[in-house]
């Protein structure tokens, strides 16, 4: 998530890493897709317990409160990832923000 926002040398360090081999246009969305079917696939299998399969994914990005964070990248969040931005104030009150 947090590579959606990034450009240019950052960017292209941390595609490097994980492999990124997709075009971000198309990374993002894959990613959506992905997480859907893992959903899907869980609906119709019965765990010991009579209940199917459950994933449960916890994924959260955390701002400063005072930044101002582009449309595009908000919007790719919940678009792409079903995920917000949680905003803090790191920059006056860090023990709390930690």
């Amino acid at each position: 998530m947090t590579w959606a926002g990034e450009r240019g040398e950052t960017e292209r360090e941390m595609a490097h890493v994980p492999h990124f081999t997709l075009p971000r246009d198309r990374l993002h969305p894959a990613f959506s897709a992905l997480d859907l079917e893992l959903t899907r696939c869980g609906q119709d299998v019965q765990g010991k317990d009579g209940k199917g399969f459950r994933l449960h994914i916890i994924d959260a990005l955390w701002g400063q409160k005072d930044f101002q964070f582009l449309p595009e990248f908000l919007d790719g969040l919940a678009r792409n990832y079903g995920a917000g931005l949680r905003l803090l104030d790191f920059v006056n009150d860090a023990k709390a923000a930690r």
